[in-house]
């Protein structure tokens, strides 16, 4: 994301973008992708791009802060410990684990199909 911030905006500094949040660096992408002065279906494609990258941070977080647990049938695994235990609490399985690989793989993709439609950048 930094390297194509960078090319919509070339006076935006690298280190800095490094140096943000993820959640930071996700709602800069998509301002930019969003004032950029690109066709219109890759500036749909990269708003689309931002909004899927600022879905994974949540998905990360929850398997980061899991904590080993054994589960109702005596067997260990992840569980994904919340305050708000009906709402937020969950065990993490493969399935989940699937599921954040695939959606992270596919915005990644996504987002390498888009980089030779955009400007160059200024490295």
């Amino acid at each position: 994301m930094i390297e194509v911030i960078t090319r919509l905006d070339p006076t935006e500094d690298m280190p800095t973008l490094a140096a943000g949040t993820t959640h930071a660096l996700c709602a800069k992408f998509r301002a930019k992708a969003e004032r950029s002065e690109i066709a219109q279906e890759v500036k749909s494609s990269l708003i689309k791009i931002a909004d899927g990258y600022s879905a994974l941070p949540p998905l990360r977080n929850a398997i980061a802060h899991a904590r080993p647990a054994t589960t109702p049938d005596g067997k260990q695994r992840l569980y994904r410990w919340a305050p708000i235990k009906e709402k937020d609490a969950f065990w993490i399985y493969e399935t989940f684990l699937a599921e954040v690989e695939s959606r992270a793989t596919e915005v990644s993709g996504e987002l390498s199909r888009i980089r030779k439609q955009l400007p160059d950048g200024p490295f």
